[in-house]
């Protein structure tokens, strides 16, 4: 008998083994959870404020400024403060940053490849419309 999973629990378990495939690729690193995709984010990015961060939606709002100071300890990112506000500021990737973050973009790479070859391009189509419906 197929045992049907509610989509929030799926989603979830796919989480849990995206973040369990990343640790293991980057236990060097020192990095853990969502500090990879705002490391990510930001090479894409190239520079975003917390309040960008917290937009969107990868990491809880109450913990980012305690994960940017971690990752600015670990020399992963550098603050730029505001010429106009000193009490904001942005952030972008260092150059020790950047080459982590390649490290990320290979990763991620790789797991989706990993999802290409179990799921065939009509199952990603789908499930990239049915993802940017409830994204809405």
């Amino acid at each position: 008998m197929l045992t049907t999973i509610k989509l929030p629990i799926l989603f979830s378990r796919i989480s849990r083994l995206q973040r369990k495939f990343l640790d293991e690729k980057m236990k060097y690193t020192g990095l853990i959870g969502a500090q990879y995709l705002i490391i990510f984010k930001l090479y894409e990015n190239i520079t975003m404020t917390p309040k960008e961060i917290s937009e969107l939606g990868i990491i809880e709002k109450a913990t980012i400024a305690k994960n940017l100071k971690k990752l600015e300890e670990m020399n992963y990112i550098k603050k730029i403060t505001s010429s106009q506000d000193r009490r904001s500021y942005s952030v972008s990737l260092t150059s020790l940053g950047e080459v982590i973050a390649l490290e990320i973009d290979n990763n991620i790479n790789l797991l989706d490849k990993n999802y290409q070859e179990v799921l065939d391009k009509n199952t990603m189509e789908k499930l990239n419309q049915i993802l940017l419906s409830l994204e809405k």
